[in-house]
């Protein structure tokens, strides 16, 4: 059993925080592009632990190794674009928290 690092909780959807982030980025470039850059920019603070990552589970999309659960990796791409302060995109984000 694989357990996020931030919430504690079980990983139960096997996607990457990057592979959530280039959805969310697809997303964008069909709502808002403007706010592309603000995904590109942070991407790296999923790389960081990349290295350290020691769990066996992997991403169903990229094979890559996870840590971070979906709902923790969204949230934080949440709120990236919430201090955009653009309610457009805001209120048409495609996860609810």
């Amino acid at each position: 059993m694989d357990i996020c690092t931030e919430c504690n909780e079980q990983i139960t959807n096997p996607i990457c925080p990057k592979c959530i982030a280039s959805s969310v980025e697809a997303w964008l470039v069909k709502n808002n592009d403007n706010f592309v850059g603000i995904i590109k920019s942070r991407l790296g603070i999923f790389d960081s632990t990349k290295d350290d990552i020691n769990s066996e589970l992997r991403c169903i999309k990229c094979n890559g190794p996870i840590d971070i659960c979906m709902y923790c990796s969204s949230n934080e791409i949440y709120d990236w674009i919430k201090e955009s302060k653009d309610l457009i995109s805001i209120k048409s984000f495609p996860f609810r928290f």
